[in-house]
């Protein structure tokens, strides 16, 4: 078992995407099908790195995540520069997972086979939905064709560590359309699924939808039912959740989401990528620092705003904020070694409470959430925060 507190994560963001999904509230850019961007971006991202590394503290990387954005949008060649450049500028550990994300229309076979000669690992792909109503109202540019193709791709390539996105909750979306997507999931058999409910910000074009009444979310009640299908679902094809939204073959667990969830530190490279040291957490500046005309970069020119510079009470209520998203939950003796905390002692009155009302559970050690409060997970860990 991976102790994460003695290793680092390294999270890039690749912000670019050919057009801006309908319900995207990532930080992403579109760029249509100018690919200007990439040398110049690469350039920052380099620039980024070099000046880290002269406090860089030398403590080994243990996954490395390419994230977007779209970062399948990056040739191969340049996807494999990043990664000697990382190679060279931090300590890598010998049996580094390294993902990266992709677009089903963005990707080959060739691209693939290059991807994993520059050192990718695991490959995770955007599906979002095998049902093309549903991809189309999402404003997904490809098709479930393509993630059918990009699926074959990856396997021809020889990936053997696939993950697929998919979202539950779409506008109009039935259990049989649900199930439908999932019976499909299975066909290709990925190591890895991560299911997203749509939950929409106004901002976004079907948030704006939503509130003109243009557009109408399922209820809760069905989405809760949609949830419960992809647990029955998914173990009874062999499938173990491992966190609320994730589910995983034995041993094919996301080595770098586990990572966040044992509140370990990580580094994130690129624009408005996000990094937490030092119990801070920040977020680099936007766009307009990496694609700068001169490659004269300034000192730190990627730095940007402090998002939380924790108290020490604040960093052990984020692990156990964190920690209680798994499946497995909080080692507390282990937790008390970390942080000298006794979450029994902290919490006497609030564990008693949720235990009471079957939300939380207390096993050999562990406390962890009861599975009938997976899924009102936010409403409970609230609890944990004040």
């Amino acid at each position: 078992m991976i102790n994460h507190g003695n290793y680092r994560g390294i999270y890039i963001h690749i912000p670019f995407c050919i057009a801006k999904c309908g319900y995207c509230d990532f930080y992403s850019v579109p760029i249509g099908r100018s690919m200007d961007w990439q040398e110049q971006y690469l350039r920052g991202l380099v620039a980024e790195m070099e000046q880290r590394a002269s406090f860089y503290d030398g403590q080994r990387i243990i996954t490395i995540y390419i994230g977007g954005g779209t970062p399948s949008l990056l040739t191969s060649e340049q996807i494999d520069r990043l990664l000697n450049k990382l190679a060279a500028t931090f300590t890598l550990s010998s049996d580094i997972e390294i993902t990266i994300e992709a677009n089903p229309a963005t990707v080959n076979e060739k691209y693939l086979q290059e991807c994993r000669q520059a050192g990718v690992n695991r490959l995770s792909l955007g599906v979002q939905s095998f049902i093309d109503r549903e991809l189309c109202l999402l404003g997904r540019l490809h098709s479930t064709q393509d993630s059918k193709e990009a699926i074959r791709a990856a396997r021809a390539a020889g990936f053997t560590n696939l993950n697929l996105d998919l979202i539950y909750g779409i506008p109009g979306q039935t259990t049989d359309d649900w199930t439908a997507n999932l019976c499909q999931a299975m066909a290709a058999a990925p190591e890895h699924l991560s299911l997203y409910l749509l939950q929409l910000e106004p901002h976004t074009p079907m948030g704006r939808w939503v509130d003109e009444g243009k557009l109408f979310m399922l209820e809760e009640e069905q989405e809760y039912q949609l949830y419960q299908i992809s647990r029955e679902f998914l173990s009874h094809h062999g499938y173990q959740q491992y966190e609320i939204s994730n589910f995983a073959r034995p041993g094919k667990e996301c080595r770098h989401n586990l990572h966040y969830w044992h509140s370990a530190e990580y580094i994130g490279l690129g624009a408005g990528a996000v990094s937490f040291i030092n119990r801070i957490r920040q977020q680099n500046a936007q766009l307009d620092s990496y694609l700068q005309t001169s490659d004269d970069y300034q000192p730190n020119f990627w730095q940007g705003e402090i998002l939380e510079s924790m108290s020490e009470r604040q960093r052990w209520i984020d692990a156990v904020v964190m920690g209680l998203r798994t499946t497995q939950g909080i080692n507390m003796d282990d937790f008390k070694r970390r942080f000298g905390v006794d979450l029994h002692q902290e919490y006497d009155q609030v564990i008693n409470e949720l235990m009471a009302g079957g939300f939380i559970i207390i096993k050999d050690g562990y406390l962890r959430l009861a599975p009938s409060a997976y899924f009102i997970s936010n409403q409970v860990l609230c609890r944990f925060m004040a």
